[in-house]
């Protein structure tokens, strides 16, 4: 407010009401990460019908191996019969969300409170659910696929540890990135495509402010803000999120980033129950939501772990 000489009398001043108070019809919203679980995972098992509940389960069919021989005329062997193995994804989490929106306060206002509360719970849901993949799902990778001596055949790539991360600046961003496409190669995972990887918004940066700009095929605005996508480096399509875990290592932040085939980890979520109802101890409506979801390695080969600091 503007200061006045001595004396000097205020005509417009707050206490009189001159005043008036104006409200903007833009809400102020919060800042959250689209969602990005969905989008490095099969999620082909959305589509069943059957999950309803928590508790549900779907069961994947893995086929056999077969045994190749050397053949010598006339001596066959007895043919095998095929094993077939079953695994199980259980729909064994969930989320919901439950406020109030009171009936005086939805009327007086300005604009919808319950439609802009619902996005914001559904848009935080969708977080949580990021940050316990990420938190969880690092620990099915396979101990050839992590490590300081990751890689299947040759052992040779240091992916860091507990006590020693890999320590990642402009200068090695690239290496180090490779070392991970390397390490599923070993497995016959990166010949077969469809490669993603999830990187810290640090390691974003230092890729960017490297000589590897150029080599990155980056994602068009409309992508990258739909789904995180940053672009694609050595056939891996990138993504960017601030869910990955976190350790504190001997007073180093280390970050758990993760890759793998699309293919390796299935999941499925589903909004089980939507609505709202009057509360019977005030006026006004109850709005409430469930989503539950899960997610299981199906193929854990064909992830890998990179356990790093910002250099």
């Amino acid at each position: 407010m503007l200061t006045r000489a001595g004396g000097y009398p205020n005509l417009s001043g707050v206490d009189i009401g001159a005043i008036p108070k104006l409200y903007s019809p833009r809400v102020v919203q919060s800042f959250h990460e689209q969602s990005v679980m969905v989008h490095v995972t099969d999620t082909d098992a959305e589509g069943l019908e059957g999950i309803q509940e928590q508790g549900d389960q779907v069961t994947f069919r893995k086929r056999g191996t077969i045994s190749v021989f050397d053949y010598e005329v006339g001596h066959l062997a007895d043919p095998e019969v095929p094993q077939t193995s079953a695994i199980k994804l259980n729909v064994d989490k969930a989320k919901a969300y439950n406020f109030l929106i009171n009936a005086v306060d939805e009327k007086q206002s300005d604009i919808v409170l319950s439609d802009e509360h619902v996005d914001e719970a559904g848009a935080t849901m969708a977080e949580e659910i990021d940050e316990d993949y990420f938190g969880t799902i690092v620990a099915a990778v396979p101990a050839a696929n992590k490590g300081a001596t990751a890689g299947a055949k040759s052992g040779a790539y240091n992916l860091g540890a507990t006590g020693s991360p890999v320590e990642i600046t402009t200068t090695n961003a690239l290496e180090v990135f490779t070392r991970m496409t390397a390490v599923l190669g070993e497995q016959n995972v990166r010949q077969r495509g469809d490669l993603v990887a999830v990187i810290p918004e640090w390691f974003r940066h230092l890729l960017l402010n490297s000589d590897l700009r150029k080599a990155l095929e980056m994602a068009d605005d409309e992508s990258a803000i739909r789904s995180g996508k940053l672009g694609r480096l050595d056939t891996v399509d990138i993504f960017c999120s601030n869910k990955l875990a976190m350790v504190d290592d001997g007073g180093s932040l280390c970050t758990r980033i993760w890759g793998g085939h699309r293919k390796a980890v299935v999941s499925a979520t589903q909004l089980v129950h939507n609505e709202y109802l009057k509360t019977e101890r005030d006026f006004g409506v109850i709005y409430r939501g469930l989503k539950v979801y899960g997610y299981k390695a199906l193929q854990p080969e064909a992830t890998v772990e990179l356990y790093a600091k910002k250099g």
